[in-house]
């Protein structure tokens, strides 16, 4: 899609788009609200978002809609089924910046007697650009809707006994480890579904994917127990090292201070991980042992090839024809009983396919006849040597 200039750049770094690449799209708006199936009324705010627009430079700019704007989301059925659903989130997450802002009513409230007990909460009174996309909502770990209170705050307070409980560990969703990377500014989206996506797939996937939640594998196991207390396995320490090489992009550090902080890493972790594999046993138990199973070798079907020369067509089989050819002799006979049926007569084009082809039923129909002319092997003693034994 990125190709067909259909969607920008997806793995960018940036988190707004320059002046220039506003206004440039600015006039394909309507054309993209009719794709995504957006109200255009909700559409009048057409001056640019400073919180999504910059009047500085930018490498490739925010996801956004391409230069070209396909006719419906049915044409980009040519891209994968994906290929829909990302235009129409890359495209109301655009045209979400048209729209107007979020009018609510904030409330706030206390007991007369007690105005250490307060409450506060929102009342939406003009949702806009949120009809058209809400990316808060999107990113939210639990599906709580905003602005469910009535707005009326009454006379009186019924008071309830309140029980301090620690909360519920939140499930480890996708929705909420793209959250928790996304906080901590670790990578671009592109490369955190990239990422994912390697360490959830494979026999050595560390994490495994089950109605939308994750659980770690046994070799996910391995890397947590090994990586416990070190610097790399930290996410404060990822988002350092990428802080680095983004000032090393910009020549604000050298990249000798850059690799001095890598070694700086291993150096420290690598004592820490070989003390770590101490604890696998107590937590995995014995390692299971690994056989490797190799394919079992074709047994060779004893025989020759039969000889055969060009002739009249033989009929056989399910009126299936065989292209003027006729068989002259079969040297040995466990051939034309065992492998070839009555009336089947098939040649074959090599000596190398007849050595190695598979035991039981053949498939004649995927040879090609051809003349063949081989030498016949040494005649075993017959009589002469049944005699002997005799005597």
């Amino acid at each position: 899609m990125y190709e067909a200039k259909i969607v920008s750049y997806p793995r960018t770094d940036d988190s707004k788009i320059s002046l220039e690449q506003f206004k440039q799209l600015y006039p394909l708006v309507p054309a993209i609200a009719k794709v995504v199936n957006v109200d255009q009324k909700l559409l009048t705010h057409t001056a640019p978002r400073f919180t999504h627009v910059t009047k500085g430079s930018v490498d490739h700019g925010a996801n956004r809609p391409g230069n070209k704007v396909p006719a419906s989301l049915g044409a980009l059925a040519r891209f994968g089924k994906a290929g829909p659903a990302i235009y129409e989130v890359v495209g109301k997450n655009f045209l979400a910046m048209f729209g107007e802002d979020y009018v609510f009513d904030h409330t706030t409230a206390d007991l007369a007697d007690y105005p250490d007990f307060k409450t506060a909460f929102n009342v939406p009174v003009a949702l806009n650009y949120k009809l058209i996309f809400d990316s808060a909502k999107q990113i939210k770990d639990d599906d709580t809707t905003e602005g469910n209170q009535s707005g009326a705050v009454g006379p009186t307070a019924d008071p309830f006994v309140f029980e301090g409980a620690n909360p519920k560990p939140v499930k480890p969703t996708m929705k909420w480890l793209m959250n928790y990377l996304q906080k901590h500014n670790i990578g671009t989206g592109a490369t955190r579904v990239s990422t994912v996506s390697q360490i959830t797939a494979g026999r050595t996937a560390l994490l495994h994917e089950r109605r939308g939640t994750f659980s770690m594998t046994n070799t996910g196991i391995v890397s947590a127990v090994l990586t416990e207390g070190t610097i790399i396995s930290s996410t404060n320490a990822t988002k350092r090292l990428f802080d680095l090489m983004d000032q090393v992009g910009k020549f604000e550090l050298p990249p000798a201070q850059l690799l001095t902080t890598a070694t700086q890493t291993v150096t420290h972790d690598m004592p820490i991980m070989v003390e770590n594999a101490d604890k696998l046993h107590a937590r995995l138990g014995d390692p299971e042992k690994l056989v490797k199973k190799y394919p079992k070798k074709r047994k060779k079907h004893p025989g020759l090839p039969v000889l055969v020369k060009k002739s009249s067509s033989i009929k056989f089989g399910a009126g299936t024809t065989l292209p003027k050819t006729k068989l002259l002799t079969c040297w040995q006979a466990k051939i034309s009983r065992s492998v070839l049926r009555p009336n089947a007569v098939r040649t074959w084009t090599s000596m190398a396919r007849w050595r190695n082809r598979p035991t039981g039923d053949i498939n004649f129909g995927a040879l090609k006849p051809r003349t063949m002319c081989l030498r016949r092997p040494k005649k075993a003693p017959r009589k002469k040597a049944a005699k002997k034994m005799t005597k």
